[in-house]
């Protein structure tokens, strides 16, 4: 962590110098650490290990300016302001904050506030380019034009704040003082009209607040109260940008360091506690600060009082990660099919025992742990759902295909059967096989007449033979017709036949798959049950 800038340190200006020649420093080590000789990089030792160190630090701060300010918190340093100004989503943002006004305010109607406009807009283009001479005189000629403009303050504030790049230098702590507590004035002006009012207005409260802090440190050689005076006003901006922007923690640390530099130890310490909560890693930042230099018995006592006696967020934190551990739990008791469902949850799980092991430290950002916390187990919740969800389904997808199959199968039975029943039997087969009966009576009678009890049967009655006849043609052709019908329906008797086994085989398939779905759901209900019971519906 970069130490912080305080009291008799030595010139801010000197300061700022500093920090780029650090970064630029380690910058040129990353360049060169590939080419450097195994040999050599023992030999450097512990010296080599320590600027390896600031280079990792430094790139994750690098990593963290692309979130803003606001995610930094106790890694932000003053003299990354402008680090952070230069990236295009904040020059854009700027810029759409002044178009913004120039709409509501009619501005572009005015030919001199066009022109403010347009030279701010060429001083923004030089700025992102880090021309910042350059940008802070178009700037001023926009200020010439038009100097109740926010954002044109704003900027020139922060460049007279600021604009040290190691090779030149804008610094200008009391120009700085003047125009960003113009910028404040004008914030708390433009409630009704800025976008993201309240966020902005903070920051420039806040920078406001750091130019009256850094203004005071020149007025302590001439006059005490005078030095108060810039502390008082210094607090005075910190409440606004507190309330206006509380997710900004550095407002709360410079506010802590005035109060520690106007003896007011109680309301120092008190601001300390509040960071001991949402970020320890300010307890490093503390111990490196001068401006607590009479009270660090005292601060390194409000951290460790943290760990022993957890705050309100820290709580909730540790709260939130022994919910993310259950839902683990769940997670892994889901065995999930797919490796990257796997892959996730072991991933989750590394995360939330280095979280729970960093809770009981004092290098934490709880609120980032927090965050991270919640989303670890939004995306433990996502998955053990799911895996649960997709397989109750799955089970219930096969059952519905199987009944389906089932359904289809009778619905198939009764169509073939209606046809079956529709087919009416060849007549010339009918007729063959009454022509085959007759033949066989007129044999039989042939062989009947030889014998007694034949020519007896018919000298009864001739009608007998006439009878027997008339019996032999209707059943042949009935005979006939039902053999030729139950030909015609071979093929869809086979269908029918098929159908049914099909159907039957069906049975079994859903009786197995309802005991499985069941089972599936018996493990899935738990978990919602346990879900609502610990509030993470």
């Amino acid at each position: 962590m970069v130490s912080p800038y305080y009291y008799g340190q030595y010139r801010w200006d000197n300061y700022l110098q500093d920090l780029q020649r650090n970064q630029e420093t380690s910058i040129g080590f990353e360049e060169k650490r590939a080419h450097t000789n195994e040999g050599m990089v023992e030999a450097a030792g512990q010296q080599l290990g320590e600027l390896r160190d600031q280079t990792q630090r430094l790139r994750n701060i690098n990593e963290t300016l692309e979130k803003g300010f606001e995610e930094m918190r106790a890694e932000f340093n003053w003299g990354f302001t402008l680090m952070v100004e230069r990236l295009d989503q904040q020059i854009d943002a700027l810029s759409k904050i002044a178009a913004r006004l120039d709409k509501i305010h009619k501005t572009l109607e005015s030919p001199l506030m066009t022109q403010a406009r347009e030279l701010f807009q060429i001083g923004q283009d030089r700025f992102k380019k880090g021309l910042w001479d350059k940008a802070l005189e178009a700037y001023l000629m926009a200020e010439q034009k038009n100097d109740v403009d926010f954002p044109l303050q704003l900027q020139i504030g922060k460049l007279y704040l600021y604009g040290n790049n190691g090779d030149l230098s804008l610094v200008d702590v009391a120009k700085a003082d003047k125009h960003l507590a113009f910028a404040a004035r004008i914030a708390d002006a433009e409630k009704d009209s800025l976008p993201d009012w309240s966020r902005h207005c903070g920051e420039a409260h806040f920078h406001a607040a750091v130019a009256a802090y850094l203004f005071g440190e020149q007025e302590q050689d001439t006059e005490q109260s005078g030095r108060r005076k810039c502390l008082e006003r210094a607090l005075a901006h910190l409440a606004k940008a507190i309330s206006l922007w509380p997710r900004f923690t550095e407002s709360i640390y410079l506010q802590a360091k005035c109060q520690s530099l106007l003896g007011q130890q109680k309301q120092a310490l008190d601001a300390l506690a509040i960071l001991s909560d949402r970020d320890r890693r300010y307890y490093a930042k503390a111990l490196k600060d001068g401006d607590f230099g009479l009270i660090r018995p005292s601060v390194e006592e409000v951290f460790r009082n943290a760990i022993a006696a957890p705050g309100r967020l820290a709580k909730s934190t540790q709260d939130v990660l022994e919910k993310a551990f259950g839902v683990l739990q769940w997670a892994r008791r889901s065995k999930p099919d797919q490796s990257t469902d796997k892959s996730k949850i072991e991933a989750s799980a590394d995360s939330l025992d280095k979280g729970q092991g960093a809770l009981r430290t004092l290098d934490v950002d709880i609120e980032g742990l927090h965050e991270e916390a919640v989303r670890t187990l939004r995306d433990l919740d996502g998955t053990t759902t799911r895996v649960f969800r997709v397989r109750v389904e799955a089970v219930k997808a096969q059952i519905q295909e199987a009944e389906s199959k089932r359904a289809s199968c009778r619905t198939q039975i009764e169509y073939l059967r209606r046809e079956m029943g529709k087919t009416i039997g060849s007549g010339r087969t009918g007729c063959s096989y009454s022509f085959a009966f007759v033949f066989a009576l007129c044999v039989f009678v042939s062989i009947a007449i030889r014998e007694p009890w034949g020519r007896e049967l018919f000298a009864i009655s001739p009608l007998v033979f006439g009878s027997a006849l008339l019996v032999m043609i209707i059943a042949g052709y009935g005979v006939g017709s039902r053999i030729s019908k139950t030909n015609q329906n071979k093929s869809k008797q086979q269908m029918v036949e098929e159908n049914i086994h099909a159907a039957e085989e069906c049975e079994p398939l859903i009786a197995k798959l309802r005991q499985e779905e069941s089972k599936a759901d018996a493990e899935f209900q738990p978990y919602l049950q346990w879900r609502h019971d610990n509030g993470i519906d």
